[in-house]
C-alpha cells in the first residue's frame, strides 16, 4: 500500500508541480513586498521543576532561560507559488537532511490555479491529527508525552486536496530517522475537517514507518475534536504509537491530552489534564536510556493537572505575560523515553511541582515599519 502512494505521488502529482511552476511567472515587486512577513516569536520565563526522583537527568532544577526563539520568513513569488523558513536559533549541528537542527521550516509550496491542490517541497511539520500538534512554538504548552517526544519537523514531500476552508486532507513522505547512516521513510496520512463550523474541528492521522531493520509494524494514531462554544475552547486528544522513531521498540505509548481555555481580550485562563500510559509488554527495561537483562519494570502511568492564566495588556496580542503551574503523579515515566529533547520533537519535562513565569512577545518586523 506504501508503495501504490509513493509510485501515484511521483507519477501524477510531481509532473503537475513542475507544469504550474513553468506557466508562471515572478510577481510584481509590490505583490512580493505585500506578502512578505518576518515574524519574531520570542517566550522568555523562569522555571523551577521540584522532583522526587533525583538521578542522572532528572533533578530538581530552577533557571531563567528562552522557551522559545522563533524567526520566519514568509511569502510568496505569485499567486501559485509560496515558500516558508522558520529557525528556533538553538543549534549549530547538522540533522538528518543535512541543514541546521534548528531550522524547522524550510519549503516551497506549490499551489494549483483553483488552490485546492497544494504540494510542499522540503522540512516543514508533520500533520499528526491531534489539537496539540497545531499549538506553535511560541504558543504556551506543556505536551503530553507522546506529543513531545514525537517527531514532528521532518524533511519531505507532501500533497494536499483543500475542497473549502472548513477541511483539507493530506498524505505526507517524510524522513522518519535522524540518523545519517540509516534513513527510513515515514509516511503520514491526514485530515483535518469542521464537522459543524465554528462548533467543532475534528483531526486524524494514522502513521507508520518503511520496517527497515525494524522488525515489528510501527504505526501511530492520532484523534482530536476541537470544541468552540462561546468564549470556551476544549481540546480533546486520543494518542498511541508503537515502534515509531525516537521511543523504544516494543512499547506501547498512549496519551490523553485535554485542556480547556476561556479566550478574552486580555485574560486567557486555562486548565488542561494529562493523562501517559506506557506499556512494555513485557520487556526489560533500563532507566539510562536503553533495553537490557533487568528486571521487567511493571507497566507506568502518570495524571498531569496544570492550571495556566495569560494576560494580555492590548488586544493585538503582540505582548503577554503568564503563570503555569503543574503537577504530575508519576514523574519516572520520563524513563520511558529514550531521547526528551530530540532535535526534531517539540520536547517534554515534567516535574513533580512544576512552576513557570514569563513574557511572550510577538512582532513582525515588517508590519512594525508600516
Amino acid at each position: 500500500m506504501k508503495k501504490i502512494f509513493v509510485c501515484l505521488f511521483l507519477t501524477f502529482f510531481y509532473p503537475k508541480i513542475f507544469k504550474i511552476i513553468q506557466a508562471q511567472e515572478l510577481s510584481s515587486p509590490s505583490f512580493f513586498k505585500r506578502n512578505l512577513s518576518m515574524p519574531l516569536d520570542v517566550n522568555f520565563e523562569f522555571l523551577k521543576e521540584s522532583r522526587d526522583i533525583d538521578y542522572g537527568r532528572f533533578r530538581d532544577k530552577q533557571r531563567f532561560y528562552y522557551t522559545n526563539f522563533q524567526f520566519d520568513i514568509k511569502g510568496a513569488l505569485n499567486q501559485n507559488i509560496g515558500f516558508n523558513f522558520e529557525t528556533l536559533l538553538n543549534s549549530t549541528t547538522l540533522n538528518e537532511s543535512d541543514i541546521l537542527e534548528s531550522i524547522t521550516n524550510a519549503n516551497i509550496v506549490v499551489r494549483s490555479n483553483n488552490h485546492k491542490w497544494s504540494f510542499c517541497l522540503g522540512r516543514y511539520i508533520v500533520k499528526f491529527g491531534s489539537c496539540e500538534q497545531y499549538y506553535s512554538g511560541s504558543d504556551v504548552a506543556v505536551y503530553s508525552l507522546v506529543g513531545g517526544a514525537i517527531g514532528v519537523f521532518k524533511t519531505g514531500a507532501s500533497i494536499a486536496y483543500t475542497p473549502n476552508d472548513h477541511q483539507d486532507i493530506g498524505f505526507q513522505i517524510v524522513n522518519a530517522d535522524n540518523d545519517n547512516t540509516v534513513l527510513y521513510m515515514e509516511y503520514n496520512l491526514y485530515w483535518r475537517g469542521d464537522i459543524f463550523p465554528d462548533l467543532l474541528r475534528t483531526y486524524m492521522s494514522v502513521s507508520t514507518v518503511q520496517k527497515g531493520q525494524l522488525d515489528r509494524f510501527p504505526y501511530a494514531l492520532n484523534i482530536g475534536l476541537q470544541w468552540h462554544i462561546d468564549d470556551f475552547v476544549l481540546d480533546t486528544d486520543y494518542r498511541q504509537l508503537k515502534n515509531m522513531t525516537n521511543f523504544y521498540k516494543g512499547v506501547r505509548y498512549a496519551s490523553i491530552p485535554i485542556k480547556l481555555q476561556y479566550e478574552t481580550n486580555h485574560f486567557c485562563p486555562y486548565v488542561k489534564y494529562i493523562y501517559n500510559r506506557v506499556d512494555f509488554n513485557g520487556l526489560n527495561f533500563n532507566v539510562e536510556n536503553s533495553l537490557s537483562s533487568l528486571d521487567a519494570l511493571d507497566d507506568l502511568s502518570s495524571h498531569t493537572y496544570l492550571l495556566g492564566l495569560q494576560f494580555y495588556p492590548k488586544q493585538d496580542g503582540c505582548l503577554s505575560f503568564y503563570l503555569i503551574g503543574a503537577y504530575t503523579s508519576e514523574e519516572d515515566i520520563l524513563s520511558s523515553i529514550p531521547n526528551l529533547a530530540s532535535s526534531n520533537s517539540r520536547g517534554v519535562h515534567y516535574g513533580k511541582y512544576q512552576i513557570q513565569a514569563g513574557l511572550k512577545l510577538k512582532l513582525d518586523f515588517l508590519k512594525s515599519r508600516t
